[in-house]
């Protein structure tokens, strides 16, 4: 059972999840081409992409309208989003998602199985952070209320209660407990979870799940490891897995924040929340002063 990641989309903009149609627009260079013969007759091109226009067409085709407007925009304001903003804002999101390296965003990308690759989220921030040149300096934000979001939101600054565990995970409360015996009678934690552990995640390095935080593993797993004192084995844990032996490492107790050391990232993720709700206004602005023309596909 290992811990899973909750991919957030913080500071991301919701209009930019269209980019990936654009190589589609693209690809319809002969209309009238054959993909397949069915009896027969051809199933062509054109007929494939009528029955794509007609299911998400007019939903992309405006969220590519605003991409434009965006980037218009953008380019008015003499906007230059550089290659280390990207990079910085991206360097965010792993700390978030708990990963470090591109290939592991490329991975939980492909786990929420949609079609957005490293190279569409880095299109995707930049459309971000476009949006943020452009908006930020537009907003003021006031010591009071910097404060009280600080305030409000005072357990993403700090750092919770964490403990640090291993498991063993089998399948049967008879192995569990045979398990359990060998354990007191003092095997080695981290070889038997190696040899008798189910969990493909967690085996292979001795059943380490390294830190965890409260919410982060099913009820029944926590409240035993937050229970345990450091060094200290569990009686067997049931949960929907199946059966749990617990070993708790290390613990860490719960560090309240200092705004004066955090103020400038309150203040920062502040201005972001400011941005995206002014977002939706701004950019009904600027579709109201476009010229906008359509013709039907």
């Amino acid at each position: 059972m290992s811990k899973t990641f909750s991919v957030k989309t913080v500071g991301l903009m919701v209009v930019i999840a269209a980019l990936v149609t654009v190589s589609i627009w693209l690809w319809w260079s002969s209309q009238d081409q054959a993909l397949a013969l069915v009896n027969g007759e051809k199933l062509t091109k054109e007929q494939l992409y009528r029955e794509m226009y007609d299911s998400i067409g007019a939903e992309t085709q405006e969220a590519l309208i605003d991409k434009m407007l965006v980037l218009q925009e953008g380019k008015k304001n003499k906007v230059n989003v550089t290659a280390e903003e990207v990079e910085a804002e991206l360097s965010k999101l792993k700390d978030m998602w708990g990963v470090s390296s591109d290939a592991e965003v490329e991975q939980l990308l492909a786990l929420q199985g949609g079609s957005t690759t490293l190279e569409k989220l880095e299109e995707q921030i930049t459309l971000w952070l476009t949006v943020r040149h452009i908006l930020a300096p537009t907003i003021k934000l006031s010591d009071q209320e910097i404060q009280q979001y600080f305030a409000d939101h005072q357990d993403e600054f700090g750092e919770p209660e964490q403990v640090k565990v291993r498991h063993i995970l089998v399948t049967t409360e008879e192995e569990a407990k045979s398990i359990l015996k060998e354990l007191r009678s003092g095997a080695d934690f981290a070889k038997v979870a190696r040899e008798k552990s189910i969990d493909p995640g967690s085996a292979s390095g001795g059943g380490d799940l390294g830190f965890i935080k409260r919410g982060e593993m099913v009820p029944e797993f926590e409240a035993a490891a937050f229970a345990l004192a450091e060094g200290e084995v569990s009686d067997i844990v049931k949960s929907e897995h199946g059966y749990h032996i617990i070993q708790v490492l290390e613990k860490k107790a719960a560090v309240k924040p200092d705004f004066a050391k955090v103020k400038a990232d309150v203040e920062a993720l502040l201005m972001d929340q400011k941005v995206q709700e002014k977002y939706q206004s701004w950019l009904q602005e600027l579709r109201d002063a476009a010229n906008i023309k359509y013709s039907k596909p």
